[in-house]
C-alpha cells in the first residue's frame, strides 16, 4: 500500500498538516473531533484513489497546531479554505465526518463557489442536535481536562477540542436555505445526533438528501460498506 506523505502549510503562528494523493477531481476529507487525517487512509488509497484527495488535520488535531485561545468551527473552516487557495483548488467536493461535516457545512455557506458537493456524515449544526447524554459527557470531559491542564498536565488541547463541540456552527438557517451546493447527509442507525435535528437540517437545504445507514453507530459509519457505497454515489454522480 502506498505511503501517504504529510505536508505542512504555515499560517500565521499555526501549521496545518495535510496529505495529498492521486490525480483527478479535487476531494477534501475532513475528520471528526479529536481524530486526525489518518482515519481517511483507505479513502485516499482505495475508495477514492481516482480522485485528487486532500486529507487535513484540523487545527489543534493530529499534526496541526493551534496557538489560539480556543478552537472554533470558523477557524477550522478558514484553515481549510486557505489550504485550498494555496493548492490552487477552486472547485472541490468534500466528505466531512462528524465535526468535519460541520466544518464542510460552514465552508459551503461561506465559500459556495469553492464547494460544489458535500457529503456530511452525522453533522450537527447546533449543539442541541446532539443527544442530551452526549452533551453532558462532553461538558464533564471539558471540565476534567481543563482542571488537569491547570494542574500542569498536557490536556489543554483536548479541553479545547471538547469546548468546540459545545458551540453552534456559526451559520444561520437563512444561509442554509440559500445553499446551492449539492448536499448529501448520512447518519447512523445508532447515532449521537438526534434524527429530528438531521431532518430539520435536510429540510432547510434545497434539494438535500438524507439517509440513515442501518447496522452501524456514530463511530463506525465512516467505514460501513453501505455508507461508503452511498458516499461514492454522491461524489461520483
Amino acid at each position: 500500500m502506498d505511503k501517504l506523505i504529510t505536508h505542512f502549510l504555515d499560517m500565521d503562528d499555526n501549521r496545518l498538516a495535510y496529505c495529498e494523493h492521486g490525480q483527478g477531481s479535487d476531494l477534501l476529507l475532513l475528520h471528526g473531533n479529536s481524530q486526525s487525517k489518518r482515519i481517511f487512509r483507505r479513502y485516499q488509497l482505495e475508495h477514492f484513489a481516482s480522485f485528487h484527495t486532500i486529507a487535513i488535520d484540523s487545527p489543534g488535531h493530529g499534526e496541526s497546531t493551534c496557538n489560539n485561545e480556543k478552537l472554533c468551527y470558523a477557524g477550522c473552516c478558514d484553515a481549510a479554505c486557505c489550504l485550498c487557495e494555496k493548492l490552487g483548488i477552486t472547485d472541490c467536493s468534500i466528505i466531512g465526518y462528524s465535526d468535519g461535516a460541520n466544518i464542510a457545512l460552514l465552508m459551503a455557506t461561506t465559500a459556495p463557489r469553492l464547494v460544489k458537493k458535500a457529503v456530511l456524515l452525522s453533522p450537527n449544526y447546533r449543539v442541541s442536535g446532539l443527544t442530551p447524554a452526549i452533551i453532558n459527557i462532553i461538558r464533564i470531559c471539558e471540565r476534567i481536562l481543563g482542571f488537569l491542564s491547570r494542574l500542569g498536565l498536557n490536556t489543554g488541547k483536548a479541553a479545547k477540542r471538547m469546548g468546540m463541540m459545545l458551540e453552534d456552527v456559526p451559520t444561520s438557517e437563512k444561509e442554509l436555505c440559500a445553499l446551492e451546493t449539492d448536499i448529501t447527509i448520512l447518519y447512523a442507525e445508532h447515532d449521537v445526533v438526534r434524527p429530528a435535528h438531521l431532518q430539520r437540517l435536510a429540510s432547510l437545504i434545497p434539494n438535500a438528501s438524507l439517509m440513515r445507514i442501518d447496522g452501524c453507530r456514530h463511530m463506525t459509519i465512516l467505514n460501513h460498506h453501505r455508507a461508503i457505497d452511498r458516499i461514492k454515489n454522491a461524489v461520483c454522480s
